[in-house]
């Protein structure tokens, strides 16, 4: 009698075989349905994914610590299931599970390090007529504030510079907002500095 084509399943070092729609892990008794076999494709992608992202920024941000450590579990997720299951990628819905996880991955990624919100911005301010106003209310709050002195094309132009952790930063521009709506501000990462910078939480140095 012909037997059922075997469908293969892997969850770290246990191999799961399909018999039809009910799979049956190898020498244990766990029941694992090739809908099951799929999402388990999707989550560790997605959770793969997510943590190389992280990792991509904290290694930009010269956060080397975190990102080994992240980098650590990220192949452990990697080793145990994803590189079993690449074996298996002929299935189209293996394919497809395994694609969706990495789309849903990336923009977990980067959802979650914007609400982490590490590191920190250098922001420029340029205000043609509340220039005053601005920088005295940002350094009110607390910011440390340097004012450069330029020349634009109708004549000189202060530019207020502001260094401060990307958590303050929603706070600055509401700052700005409220003095001068039509204010030009540019923002840039700061990586690292060697010296201490003011901000509302106090003295801080970027690492």
């Amino acid at each position: 009698m012909h037997k059922p084509a075997k469908q293969a399943f892997f969850c770290g070092k246990i191999g799961i075989e399909t018999l039809g729609p009910v799979a049956v892990a190898e020498g244990k008794g766990i029941a694992v349905t090739p809908l099951l076999g799929y999402l388990m494709i999707f989550v560790a992608r997605v959770v793969d994914v997510s943590l190389a992202t992280v990792r991509v920024l904290f290694v930009f941000r010269g956060r080397k610590v975190e990102a080994s450590i992240i980098g650590f579990f990220e192949v452990l997720i990697f080793v145990t299931v994803l590189g079993r299951v690449v074996t298996s990628l002929d299935n189209p819905l293996n394919a497809l599970a395994y694609a969706a996880g990495f789309a849903t991955g990336s923009l977990l990624g980067g959802f979650v390090e914007e609400k982490l919100a590490f590191g920190h911005v250098a922001t420029q301010i340029i205000s043609k007529e509340r220039e005053a106003q601005i920088r005295d209310a940002v350094r009110e709050a607390g910011y440390g504030l340097t004012v450069m002195h330029g020349e634009g094309r109708s004549g000189p132009r202060n530019v207020l510079m502001v260094i401060s952790r990307r958590k303050d930063v929603s706070r600055l521009i509401s700052i700005v907002d409220e003095m001068d709506e039509h204010a030009v501000v540019v923002m840039t990462d700061a990586r690292r500095t060697i010296r201490p910078f003011q901000s509302p939480m106090g003295i801080r140095k970027i690492k």
